[in-house]
């Protein structure tokens, strides 16, 4: 990604740089925030954007997945190569997550803001498993430095009430520097469309497959095998299912892969109740997506934020199977769930995250 500078003709331009690892909508969740936040602000704040990401010097590695090694290896080669990092001298910074500002250059900007999307990764038991032994020594190296000197920020922007309270009291950063600003969800975008629906009752799951989805996921679907209903069908969208054989001998559950971004919001349409199967998540997009686009929304009872668990039906294991049977969401007010969503909007984030800037940045309340 080059650098890219927004410009807003017409308006009492003040400037920040926006520091980021991608600014473009892949279907993927800090590319699709930073990518909605830089448009946003364009479009509602009086601020010149400068979206500052790494170039793709790398362009694949046979023995790594897209993401994690790669991106770290591109922001090293960015920062070693490139003399862009003079555009942080003296300058107003955002980076849009922890560790994309290199630690050497923490002097560099004038002040400078950081959002912290969730904290789970900083799990002792997590960090200690052999697999993750290579993500501490790449990416994690990175990102974990970012943590220790998170106190090095004038201002810290979480998207939860539940990060800022583990902020605070885990690594002592004064309540006064944390604001809570809710991820962004294009609300005009995901709607209500007046569709025929099928003559099955369809419960959608639009996803990853980490482990802390993919465990309740395989409860979920063991427990739907068991209700022998042909009027249910549980359909499945994410890139790499690798539970295949957990549904291979139940023709009422589909799984169609990765969804195209281009259809996402007609296939939310097509379900009559959305699946949520986290234990824990730092927001929880794609249920604020389901409410945007009033689908009612049967959500896996973790540690997920408020904003996200409200006006839904809260699910577990030991009384799913009633739920699903009872069609427990048809009780759920969807215009309810539909202001939730509202919450996200746009128009709604940039207008509280320009008001973080002009008081940081500029001493004005």
């Amino acid at each position: 990604m080059e650098t890219t500078t927004i410009d807003m003709p017409g308006k009492t331009q003040r400037e920040v740089i926006l520091l980021g690892t991608r600014f473009e909508k892949v279907s993927s969740g800090l590319s699709d925030y930073s990518s909605e936040l830089a448009s946003s602000l364009k479009r509602y704040s009086n601020y010149k954007i400068t979206c500052l990401a790494p170039k793709r010097y790398v362009k694949k590695l046979p023995f790594v997945k897209r993401g994690g090694v790669y991106n770290v290896i591109n922001h090293t080669l960015f920062y070693s190569l490139s003399r862009e990092k003079l555009i942080l001298n003296n300058k107003n910074v955002h980076a849009v997550s922890v560790g994309e500002l290199p630690l050497s250059l923490y002097n560099k900007p004038n002040k400078k803001i950081v959002t912290v999307h969730d904290f789970y990764n900083l799990d002792p038991k997590l960090l200690m498993k052999p697999k993750h032994m290579l993500f501490l020594q790449t990416t994690g190296k990175r990102f974990l430095g970012g943590f220790v000197r998170l106190n090095e920020f004038d201002h810290v922007i979480t998207i939860s009430e539940i990060i800022a309270q583990l902020i605070e009291n885990l690594l002592y950063i004064d309540k006064s520097k944390i604001s809570v600003v809710p991820d962004i969800i294009d609300t005009d975008r995901f709607k209500k469309i007046k569709k025929e629906k099928s003559n099955k009752t369809v419960i959608g799951y639009i996803n990853s497959f980490g482990a802390h989805k993919l465990a309740k996921l395989e409860a979920f679907i063991k427990i739907f095998k068991q209700i022998k209903d042909d009027n249910l069908e549980f359909r499945i969208y994410g890139s790499g299912f690798p539970r295949i054989d957990l549904i291979a001998d139940d023709k009422r559950i589909k799984y169609f892969g990765r969804l195209d971004e281009s259809v996402i919001v007609d296939t939310y349409n097509d379900f009559d109740v959305y699946l949520q199967t986290s234990t824990r998540e730092g927001f929880g997009i794609p249920v604020v997506k389901a409410k945007a686009c009033e689908v009612p929304v049967l959500c896996y009872n973790g540690s997920l934020p408020d904003i996200v668990k409200r006006n839904t039906v809260l699910w577990r294991e030991d009384n799913l199977k009633s739920l699903i049977e009872s069609e427990a969401w048809k009780k759920i007010s969807v215009k309810k769930a539909r202001k939730d969503a509202e919450l996200c909007s746009p128009k709604t984030v940039a207008n509280k995250i320009t008001s973080i800037y002009d008081e940081v940045f500029y001493n004005k309340r």
